[in-house]
């Protein structure tokens, strides 16, 4: 397993050349992950609105194995969050709100199911965040799911905490460095 930014593959292959290559990855378990990358991946990352980060089996033709995008966003916390979560949190019961790193996508390929654990892409994604938090000191990290069983299962088995339903019927959950 290799990480490869996907600003140094555009770089490198140019635009087309490189949707062509994010063309061949599927998800059909999450067509919006699947279609982020088809669509939306490379837009992104030109105009600096998210960092994508493509995993890549460097002993199969450099296929992708999956991949993850990461931005800032700032949260509003709704009602529901008691005033000593938010003291855990941001260390002020009285907050409003945080900034934080949002796992924004992350996705493994169809043909890597039972081959590479979703889990081991989190790791990366994860490790991408604490060398941001050793850059400039932003602890706390977030996702934003469908709050289905098996997601929540899986964020919940690798560290994470649930926050708050979001506006949108989601589930947030976080981890904080």
């Amino acid at each position: 397993m290799e990480i490869v930014k996907l600003r140094k593959f555009i770089d490198a292959r140019g635009e087309e050349s490189t949707n062509k290559y994010l063309s061949s990855f599927t998800c059909e378990i999450n067509k919006d992950v699947e279609s982020f990358l088809h669509e939306n991946a490379v837009e992104c990352e030109n105009r600096h609105y998210t960092r994508t980060y493509l995993v890549i089996d460097e002993q199969n033709n450099f296929d992708i194995i999956g991949y993850y995008t990461l931005k800032t966003s700032y949260f509003a916390f709704e009602g529901n969050v008691s005033k000593t979560t938010k003291q855990r949190l941001v260390q002020n019961k009285e907050a409003v709100g945080f900034e934080s790193i949002l796992i924004a996508q992350l996705g493994r390929s169809d043909q890597y199911k039972g081959i590479v654990p979703g889990k081991e892409i989190l790791k990366e994604a994860l490790h991408a965040c604490k060398q941001i938090f050793e850059s400039v000191a932003l602890r706390i990290v977030t996702v934003e799911y469908n709050p289905t069983p098996n997601l929540r299962d899986f964020y919940l088995s690798n560290g994470f905490k649930e926050l708050q339903k979001t506006q949108n019927g989601n589930m947030m959950s976080y981890i904080r460095f």
